[in-house]
């Protein structure tokens, strides 16, 4: 993949797989991208195989986990993930880039547009984000 390409999928609603969570989480990780600036990439909005208990306690969070199926996704082993919305992360993208590169870090798919409508709708609804967030990221009018 070219730096170009890269830089491409880098932006709102592309998945990726990376083993560089090994150290933290112990297993690599599906995630979703909602931007990149120079120094950072932004959204890791992460896709789990279920729900975490602690989520389903806290109704705010919970709306905002986003079912899709490996019918849509092959790449995904159970029938059934969610991505999980409810938290924006930030990583150095220097270190992601760098993954890539060595093949660490992989490019799976870009989301369907209906998954990314659903995102979209339940972020701007959520009093888990601000105005300002919710504008900058999901096109909050």
């Amino acid at each position: 993949m070219t730096q170009t390409e890269i830089e491409e999928k880098l932006s709102f609603g592309n998945i990726w797989h990376s083993d560089i969570f090994m150290s933290t989480i112990g297993h690599g990780k599906f995630f979703v991208v909602l931007g990149a600036t120079e120094e950072e990439v932004y959204g890791f909005f992460y896709i789990n195989s279920r729900i975490n208990f602690n989520v389903n306690r806290h109704m705010e969070q919970a709306n905002l986990q986003i079912e899709i199926s490996n019918a849509d996704y092959p790449f995904l082993t159970k029938d059934i993930s969610y991505i999980g919305a409810a938290e924006i992360e930030r990583f150095d993208k220097t270190k992601l880039l760098k993954s890539i590169h060595d093949d660490v870090t992989v490019w799976k798919a870009k989301l369907k547009q209906e998954h990314i409508d659903i995102i979209c709708d339940r972020v701007n609804k959520s009093p888990l984000y601000n105005k300002r967030i919710k504008r900058l990221l999901f096109g909050y009018k």
